[in-house]
């Protein structure tokens, strides 16, 4: 994800500081003072805002001047963006910006206004306050150009569009015993911060198909439930645990598209990376619904989607024709990484099972797993135990880690396991890989 800082400074604004109490609030009306920055040529236009000064900056807060010692004063304004890139996000903030060129002749407004900053024993007392409010979220902060704490978010885009803001500034009462006949000059800037979604070459992620690692964790009593269904998001973190290092850190990500897959949440960093590697993606209406179950047709698209330039063969079915994802199923079917039922069909909106979907995890990674070579120290879910279930030795592929030797006899491929490795800690390698890649 790269990053891409961009400001103009938009106005420029005196708060005169002198003693004394006056209050005023703007009302919103229609034709409120907007910004708006086009993201496609980096720049911000203007409307319903005069010169300030006579000078070619707007004056979008008409009411943030001339502001004494316990004032605290509300206006309204509009932001927007347009020309959003897909899949980019931009961020727009303002801050404040002290800048001594705005005010040449004002005397000694530099140490009027760091004054200000640092009136009273306790600074917080002294300082200029702002605040913005956007629907039900407020952002605050102090405007103090010293330690250049005082960016305030305005709103994250994803998309063009834009929203009304109430900006408030007030300045503690108490700041007036400190700074009588003072003149400070503040100034605003407008700054947008373009998060530039990082597009997948044309080569798909790759998946570590080397070591055998067990992906599947047990519930606290070690059953692995292949008889029930499974999550788009348990998939979703399945392929992330067995990508290779270097795709995770080529396409490692922490923010995604979807409304319901917030940056807390367990499955985040696995649906965010694979969403940015093209593996992924979500519905129409902007979701991912990660604990929804995830259905045949869905699981051989986003396994197909590891493989370069997957071709369609003569193998179909007779239930997909026409089915959003036929095209899919028919190429994954042709690289063997998905079969039908024995009557034929492939029942693309059925919901897959955890054997069925590890079954198919084990082709994607080239996976042979026999159960007449297996390994004696090898560890068994206790709702795996019977070896005459078809998905017995794929499970216990899936459930232990192993050294293998591959061997090719009679037309057919299977492992031959040599030793049991230790299960990797996914929950701290998750935490490791956040660290060296956020």
């Amino acid at each position: 994800m790269k990053s891409n800082l961009k400001r103009l400074l938009s106005i420029a604004l005196a708060i005169i500081l002198i003693a004394g109490l006056v209050s005023l609030v703007a009302t919103a009306g229609p034709n409120d003072p907007t910004v708006t920055y086009d993201a496609s040529e980096n720049k911000f236009t203007f409307a319903n805002a005069d010169a300030y000064d006579g000078e070619t900056n707007p004056d979008l807060f008409k009411n943030l001047k001339d502001l004494y010692p316990g004032d605290e004063v509300t206006e309204e304004i509009t932001v927007a963006v347009k020309n959003v890139g897909r899949g980019d996000t931009v961020n727009l903030y303002l801050e404040a910006d002290f800048d001594e060129s705005q005010n040449p002749n004002a005397h000694d407004h530099n140490g009027d206004y760091q004054l200000l900053n640092t009136a009273k024993e306790n600074p917080a007392e002294g300082q200029i306050l702002l605040s913005v409010t956007s629907g039900n979220s407020t952002y605050s902060g102090t405007l103090d150009d010293r330690t250049g704490d005082n960016r305030i978010l305005l709103g994250s885009f994803s998309k063009n569009g834009e929203t009304t803001l109430t900006v408030t500034i007030s300045i503690p009462i108490t700041a007036g015993e400190e700074i009588m006949g003072k003149v400070a000059k503040v100034g605003w800037k407008f700054t947008a911060e373009v998060n530039e979604k990082v597009y997948p070459p044309p080569s798909p992620p790759s998946l570590n198909t080397d070591e055998h690692y067990a992906y599947i964790i047990g519930d606290p009593d070690g059953r692995v439930r292949p008889a029930d269904n499974i999550t788009r998001a348990e998939v979703a973190t399945i392929f992330f645990r067995l990508l290779t290092d270097e795709s995770r850190t080529l396409y490692w990500s922490t923010t995604n598209p979807y409304s319901d897959v917030s940056r807390g949440s367990w499955y985040n960093n696995a649906i965010s990376t694979l969403s940015n590697a093209g593996i992924i993606n979500g519905y129409t209406d902007g979701t991912f619904r990660p604990e929804k179950q995830i259905t045949r047709a869905e699981f051989a698209t986003m396994a197909i989607r590891f493989f370069n330039n997957a071709e369609i063969g003569s193998e179909t079915f007779p239930d997909i024709k026409g089915h959003w994802a036929e095209q899919n199923i028919l190429k994954a079917a042709n690289t063997g990484i998905i079969k039908g039922y024995s009557d034929g069909t492939f029942r693309p909106d059925q919901y897959i099972t955890r054997a069925e979907a590890i079954t198919i995890v084990n082709r994607v990674l080239g996976r042979y797993p026999d159960k007449a070579h297996l390994h004696e120290d090898m560890v068994t879910p206790p709702d795996n135990t019977d070896t005459g279930k078809w998905y017995y030795a794929q499970v216990q592929e899936a459930a232990n880690s192993h050294e293998y030797r591959m061997v090719a006899e009679g037309g057919t491929t299977y492992e031959v396991w040599e030793s049991i490795q230790p299960t990797p800690n996914w929950t701290a390698l998750q935490k490791a890989w956040a660290s060296a890649n956020s």
